[in-house]
Parts: structure tokens; sequence; C-alpha cells
């Protein structure tokens, strides 16, 4: 796919295509969950084979551009040989991955409008997944475009009126691709009524948290003030019980005093 993916990193994306087809073709069926982690999972893998490095949706953006360069090179190389009526033209390169890409995506059945050309079964085809454009889209969009071989001038000036089931395929086309966009828009409505709703519900969390931590600090501001009261008793009753204990030292020394006075009048009494 050109300056913007190496030669591991397209063998890599191509099998990963070929596994999930549906997701190749900008299918949307089922969990759309599911399809943002295959995404996801598709990135990481071609990111880990890097440089270059990609977001996901850039990864979404240049693989919709190589099919709609593969398109645009089958459609130019169908003109050319309805231009010359079969004889000499100047077809525009088209790779063996490239042919496998267009079958897996059914490109030839979009190009040629009918079932007698060479594509994966008889799918039809599928609208592509619409996205916002970014600037850096832009850039690898520019630098994709490049990829294209140019015609001859003479072959530019030749013009050729598309078949009914070219305008039919592209009639279709337009018309799911609008239903996509449509639905796409949906989705981003939602995808915004829930965002606001998250914000909203985050509020309310930070309102309650600060409440939360006001109330721990006044707990905390109790148990202080009743540990410094605790420390406040406990000296007092320190000092207390060593009042209590010189009393009583004092009390036995004056028994003790009192007993030896007791006995020496014992003493002369009895001499």
């Amino acid at each position: 796919m050109g300056k913007h993916i190496n030669q591991q990193q397209e063998d890599l994306l191509i099998n990963f295509m070929e596994k999930h087809p549906n997701l190749a073709k900008g299918f949307a069926k089922g969990d759309r969950t599911e399809i943002e982690n295959l995404w996801q999972t598709l990135a990481e893998n071609l990111n880990s084979v890097g440089p270059p490095i990609k977001e996901t949706e850039a990864w979404k953006k240049a693989w919709i551009d190589k099919k709609s360069i593969i398109k645009r090179k089958l459609a130019a190389n169908k003109k050319e040989v309805r231009a010359t009526g079969g004889g000499p033209y100047n077809q525009m390169y088209i790779s063996s991955k490239d042919e496998a890409i267009a079958r897996l995506c059914g490109l030839y059945h979009v190009v040629d409008g009918i079932g007698n050309s060479v594509a994966c079964g008889s799918q039809s085809v599928e609208p592509e997944e619409e996205r916002p454009a970014t600037s850096s889209d832009s850039s690898d969009t520019e630098n994709v475009v490049d990829e294209l071989p140019s015609t001859s001038a003479n072959a530019r000036k030749r013009k050729s009126k598309p078949s009914d089931c070219y305008q039919s395929a592209v009639k279709k086309f337009m018309s799911e691709e609008t239903a996509s966009k449509s639905k796409l828009t949906e989705i981003l409505s939602k995808l915004q009524t829930t965002m606001e709703e998250t914000k909203e519900v985050q509020k309310n969390v930070e309102s309650n948290t600060k409440r939360m931590y006001r109330a721990f600090d006044k707990i905390n501001e109790n148990i202080n003030e009743q540990t410094k009261e605790l420390k406040r008793q406990g000296a007092e009753q320190l000092r207390h019980n060593k009042a209590m204990e010189k009393y009583l030292y004092e009390k036995n020394l004056l028994k003790k005093e009192l007993l030896e006075l007791q006995k020496q009048q014992y003493d002369l009494y009895k001499s």
C-alpha cells in the first residue's frame, strides 16, 4: 500500500481480511463492539511490525483508500478495453495482492456489473464504513493516490458509456452509502448523548467524593481532639497515682516511726 505500509504489514493485513471477509467489505453485521475489537486487534498487529505506526481509524482509512484505488484501476482498464475495441491499450498494473483484495471484496463485480468476472462468489457491492476525515487522513490519501499510474493522453480523451449493470451497481452503492451515513449520524448522536450523560454522572461523583472527604476530615479532627483529651486525662491520672504513691510511702514511714516509739516506751516501762 505504498509509502505508508511495509511489506510485512501488507501481508498481515490481507491475511487478516481473508479471515474476516465481512470486515474487509465494510459489513457492520453483528455486535458493533466486536467489529471495533477486530479493528483494534488488527491495528495492534500491524503496529507491532511497523513502522509505520498508525491509530485504528488511520488503518481503516488506509484499507478503504486501497480498495478505492484498486477499483479505479479496474475501471480504467475496462474503459481502455472498450475504447480500443480489444486492440492494444494502456493497461494499469494490477499486482497479485491487488487481485486478491479485488476478489475478496467483490470489486470485479462492482466494475463489470455482471457475474462473468473473477470474484469471490456472487457477493454484491457493500458500502464502506464512513467516518469523519482528519488532517492526517487527508495526507495519507494524497500519498496513496500517488500509487495510481497515469494512462496516456489519448486514453484519457477516449470516453465510453458505462453499461446499465454498472450504473445499477453504482446507484445501489450510493443508496447503501447514504443509508450508512444516516446510520452513522444516528450513532454519533447517541454517542454524544451518552457522553453528556457520562459527564453529568462524573460531576455527581466528584461532588459526592468531595463531601466524603470533608466528612473524613471532620472525623479525623474529632479523633485528634479525643486523642488529646485522653492524653490529658492520662497525664492527670499519672500525676494522681504518683501523689498516692508518695502519700502511702509517707504513711508507712510514720507507722514505722510510731512502732519504734512504742517499742522504746515498752522497753522503758519494762526496765
